[in-house]
């Protein structure tokens, strides 16, 4: 009988340990059986290593444990991936969980397609009063795994099965916010195929903290006002580095992912950075609608500044109203 390929489970952790209990069991109860586990503790104020050690007396698959001055979720998952043993890489965010039959039905399509880089499945978000509701456009497949990364991205990281032919294409970053799609976007521009498994295993709870630990208020808040910007530069530069601006279904997407970031940055106050998104949205945008709306966006900030932050979100709402779904995603601001 052949060995089942590894799977290294990376568990980034900020101070969590009940959701990182419920994770790690989720990982126990697979029906898949060769997996290690890697938890990564991003500077936690708590004792998360005494924890890992006793999972790791009880179990019979490797357990490892890594602790790190607090550097965000994109530099622990990176850290986990550095030391990872695996053929495949799951990535479960600590207050997520897997369902039993995740990782059997995804190395198995794996397997099946080689030249795929990654499989995702439906996942659903789990609120703090135990209600659930399907992640938006999780229940759809996207085989281009650039395009769906620009666009919407339609997986949750927790529902990912990722197989890199070299660890090098996993483009991890130090954002609060946007790491996952510039890791995505990073990795599509070198591989695009994905695949779709449409038996919903993950489920995804809300209303705790971010995977790792957040800075206080106006330190994140500046964190997230740097992401909302730099993530989309960064792509933005990817793409033109490897000539694929000029090809709609990249830079268009894009182009809102500019326009709805700009408008959210002039919500917060940010005026020079809303104002720079916004001309970024132009020069990439191949919808004219889009693109007389960005512009009267432009104008509305020079005539009233950050003064009414609300006239963005009013603005974004009506150019909702106008646009198909397909171009604005129901992105809100």
């Amino acid at each position: 009988m052949q060995k089942q390929a590894l799977v290294s489970v990376i568990i980034p952790v900020y101070n969590r340990l009940d959701c990182l209990k419920r994770a790690i069991a989720s990982v126990n109860e697979q029906e898949y059986t060769n997996w290690e586990l890697i938890v990564v503790d991003d500077g936690s104020e708590i004792d998360i290593a005494g924890y890992v050690v006793t999972v790791k007396s009880k179990s019979a698959n490797p357990v490892h444990f890594f602790r790190q001055q607090n550097q965000g979720p994109g530099i622990a998952r990176k850290t986990g991936l550095q030391l990872a043993q695996g053929k495949y890489i799951q990535y479960l965010d600590s207050d997520d969980e897997i369902l039993p039959q995740k990782l059997s039905r995804q190395v198995a399509l794996l397997e099946a397609y080689p030249d795929a880089v990654m499989c995702y499945c439906p996942s659903v978000s789990v609120g703090p009063e135990g209600g659930e509701s399907p992640r938006k456009f999780s229940d759809q497949y996207e085989p281009d795994l650039l395009k769906g990364a620009l666009e919407w991205r339609r997986w949750h990281t927790s529902s990912c099965l990722w197989s890199y032919p070299e660890k090098s294409i996993a483009y991890w970053s130090k954002y609060y916010n946007g790491e996952d799609v510039l890791h995505d976007v990073g990795v599509g521009i070198h591989i695009r195929k994905v695949l779709y498994d449409s038996e919903m295993m993950v489920r995804a709870h809300q209303g705790v903290e971010q995977v790792s630990g957040k800075p206080p208020t106006k330190a994140r808040l500046e964190k997230l006002k740097q992401a909302l910007f730099d993530v989309r530069i960064e792509c933005y530069h990817l793409l033109k580095e490897y000539n694929l601006l000029s090809n709609k279904i990249y830079a268009d997407p894009l182009s809102e992912r500019f326009f709805q970031g700009g408008l959210q940055l002039l919500k917060l106050h940010s005026l020079a950075k809303g104002l720079k998104s916004l001309g970024y949205s132009i020069i990439t945008s191949r919808y004219y609608i889009r693109t007389v709306f960005t512009m009267g966006g432009i104008l509305l900030a020079l005539l009233t500044g950050t003064a009414f932050p609300n006239l963005f979100s009013m603005y974004f709402k009506l150019y909702r109203k106008i646009t198909p779904e397909k171009v604005n995603f129901r992105r809100a601001v």
